[in-house]
């Protein structure tokens, strides 16, 4: 199963709880909320990214916002933008890892 596209392998705080945040956020946020989310992420580290001397650490999280916005986006032209993300990925039957 494909990794899900907002954890980074590399970072242990993701394996800390029994769910990850992205999860918890899923089963709270609609699709066209958790679009905001993302879109709300990509703009605050494009808009730091020059400032924090770690460009190229955001410039990934701002590839990874990206990737999984296609799957939102995906998932809103499908007619799933009211439904939480992940009914709405249960639905669409995309599954993800989280660890």
């Amino acid at each position: 199963m494909k990794l899900h596209p907002l954890i980074n392998e590399k970072s242990p705080h993701y394996n800390l709880n029994a769910t990850s945040a992205i999860e918890e956020l899923e089963k709270r946020l609609s699709v066209m909320e958790m679009i905001g989310f993302c879109r709300a992420n990509i703009f605050k580290y494009n808009y730091r990214k020059n400032h924090k001397g770690q460009r190229e650490s955001d410039e990934e999280k701002i590839h990874t916002y990206e990737e999984y916005l296609f799957v939102l986006y995906e998932l809103r032209d499908a007619g799933y933008e009211d439904d939480t993300v992940a009914l709405a990925l249960q639905k669409a039957m995309i599954a993800y890892r989280y660890r």
